[in-house]
């Protein structure tokens, strides 16, 4: 199956996650991914919930992937502070399986510098604890839970670097915890920003690349813009993608024209239709 080019909701995130949606839909994207401003949204509200599965039943868009809680930090040596992630995270999936949505994406966790090696080993430790309870809810739901590699941006003192800077750390993390269930999302933002070479890592992902977030920046800061608009080489980053077979959607979580959150609604529609065209034109090429 070819990919197919989505687009993420947080492009319209003052709309309603059904509204969005519907928004997407009109625009022409065939599929989208519901951001994690619009899952804080649904989470538990069964109206919203009812009324995105009318949208999507309605309009035929597809929604592969949705980004479960952006702040969950699933490697906290906080309990009180992990426990209640932990709980938010399940109610994301649970809202996954609620609208047939077959993969959430989360980050590894592990936000804060580490002082110490024993710190380090704690949170690691923790992770692998949180993530094989999540990986037991999400098998009960039926969803697969794709994580997301991060960025180092230049922190490389052992014990002072964001966990997940290379993709191998998080398919160790899979592996080592729920190979079924746990998979990886390259995001290839994160990944030129570290300086990692994209279509080596995507190739290192193989079978495990479950979720794809594409958006472009100049290797210095995570800018989410579109493609062209930095200095990612798109052809090579595709090439690997479909060498190892990879048949999810193609994701742009990039805002449009660079402008960021702040355009009026006619600016996102355009912006929204720009960026279909640039993915299209992507996916053409390569």
């Amino acid at each position: 199956m070819p990919m197919i080019p989505a687009l993420w909701t947080n492009m319209f995130a003052k709309q309603s996650p059904p509204e969005a949606l519907r928004t997407l839909a009109d625009v022409g994207w065939p599929a989208a991914e519901i951001s994690c401003d619009h899952a804080a949204l649904l989470r538990n509200n069964d109206t919203l919930i009812e009324s995105c599965a009318q949208a999507v039943a309605e309009t035929g868009i597809s929604v592969p992937q949705m980004h479960l809680m952006l702040k969950a930090d699933l490697a906290s040596l906080d309990d009180a502070a992990r426990a209640h992630d932990l709980q938010a995270v399940s109610d994301d999936i649970v809202t996954c399986a609620r609208l047939g949505i077959p993969v959430g994406v989360i980050h590894p966790g592990g936000f804060y510098d580490v002082n110490t090696y024993d710190e380090w080993q704690r949170m690691s430790e923790t992770r692998q604890q949180s993530f094989a309870q999540i990986a037991e809810v999400a098998e009960e739901q039926g969803v697969r839970i794709a994580i997301e590699h991060m960025f180092d941006a230049g922190r490389g003192v052992h014990g002072r670097r964001r966990f997940g800077g290379t993709v191998d750390e998080v398919l160790q993390l899979c592996a080592q915890v729920a190979p079924q269930q746990l998979g990886i999302c390259f995001d290839t933002s994160h990944g030129h920003l570290t300086g990692l070479n994209l279509p080596e890592c995507i190739r290192r992902c193989g079978e495990k690349l479950w979720a794809l977030h594409v958006s472009d920046n100049y290797g210095d800061v995570d800018r989410h813009y579109l493609p062209g608009n930095g200095n990612i080489e798109w052809g090579p980053v595709v090439a690997a993608l479909r060498e190892i077979g990879y048949e999810g959607p193609f994701v742009l979580e990039t805002w449009n024209l660079n402008t960021g959150g702040e355009s009026e609604p006619s600016e996102l529609i355009l912006g929204a239709r720009y960026a279909l065209e640039v993915a299209n034109k992507i996916l053409e090429l390569y």
